[in-house]
Order: C-alpha cells, then sequence, then structure tokens
C-alpha cells in the first residue's frame, strides 16, 4: 500500500478566476505544497481508510485525523506544515497533538523534550497542581476563620496545605519530577 506525503503547503494568493471569485465572496484560503500541489486538489488523493498527520518543519505532529470522525482529511488546515497518511493502527493511534509526538522515517514515535521543554511542562503542571490545592484549601480555610470548622476540616485543612508547601518544593529541574501524594478528597 503507497502511503502519500505531501511536503510543506504554504498559503498562497488566488491564482484563477475562479479562486479571487471563491476568495473574495466566501473568504476562501488557498494552500500550495512545495512541490506546487494546490491543497483542495491533492485531499482527493488520500486514502479513506487511513489516517491523517499534519506536521511540522520538526517533525513534530500538530494535527490528526481520527477513525471515529471518519479520518476526514477535509479536517485539516495545513499552513506551514507537512501531511501524510498512515495506517490506522493502534500504534499511531496512540500520538496526539501536545507536542510530545513526532513523524519520522515514516512511523509515529514519543518525542525526546529538550531540557527547556520538560521545565516548562513540569512548571506548568506545578501551578496546576497548587492551583487545585488552593482551591480545596480556599473553603477549609474560610471555615477555620469562622470558628466554624469541624475536626475533619481542621485536619484536611492541615492536609492541604502540607500538600502545597510540598508541592512548591519540588525540584522542577530534574529529569525525573517526583510530586507529592495529593490528600484524600473527602
Amino acid at each position: 500500500m503507497k502511503l502519500l506525503t505531501i511536503k510543506n503547503f504554504e498559503k498562497v494568493h488566488p491564482s484563477t478566476p475562479e479562486q479571487l471569485r471563491h476568495s473574495e465572496e466566501c473568504g476562501v484560503s488557498y494552500l500550495q505544497s512545495a512541490d506546487g500541489q494546490d491543497w483542495y486538489e491533492c485531499q482527493k488523493r488520500f486514502r479513506q481508510d487511513t489516517m491523517k498527520l499534519c506536521f511540522d518543519a520538526n517533525n513534530v505532529i500538530r494535527m490528526i485525523t481520527r477513525a471515529e470522525t471518519g479520518n476526514d482529511i477535509s479536517s485539516l488546515w495545513p499552513e506551514g506544515m507537512s501531511v501524510t497518511e498512515l495506517k490506522d493502527t493502534p500504534q499511531n493511534r496512540c500520538a496526539d497533538i501536545t507536542g510530545g509526538w513526532v513523524y519520522i522515517d515514516g512511523k509515529v514515535v514519543e518525542r525526546e523534550l529538550s531540557d527547556a521543554e520538560r521545565l516548562e511542562r513540569a512548571t506548568d503542571q506545578q501551578r496546576k497542581l497548587i492551583k487545585t490545592a488552593a482551591e480545596k484549601i480556599a473553603p477549609l480555610q474560610d471555615a477555620q476563620d469562622l470558628e466554624i470548622a469541624t475536626n475533619e476540616e481542621i485536619q484536611r485543612l492541615k492536609e492541604w496545605k502540607r500538600y502545597r508547601v510540598m508541592l512548591s518544593r519540588v525540584e522542577l529541574g530534574t529529569d525525573a519530577v517526583t510530586w507529592p501524594d495529593k490528600p484524600a478528597d473527602s
């Protein structure tokens, strides 16, 4: 089975009177591959039974069609990217568009993150976890401040505050970030 890959789509100005009319009347944009293929025309050449994905200049997967939506290539807009089709296999379905997957040598593989990217992801995760802890702490703190907290609420408040402090102490610059255990939510 010959699978299609078309490289480097870029936005172009309409080149025919019909394209110009569609552009002006309907706001249609046009893409062309590095070898001169029109995006709308080349969509017809992709198989119906394959996954399609868009990948950027660094091979990072940015868009994917899914079987549950019919692997519909028209849902993609590959401006600044390349498009390929793959067999719809469990291995290929592991990929997502979070930046952690690449398309290399005809295969979908997990991407090695740079130190800066790992640090950024860990920092984002730390912020999310601290925000969640703060949301849990707020009503418990209110109950304590109003002197209406139950013994259970006081204990949960201490646990959530301890968790938040431990989150703030996590070493983010290490290869394997270890997050503290979240308190039981009762």
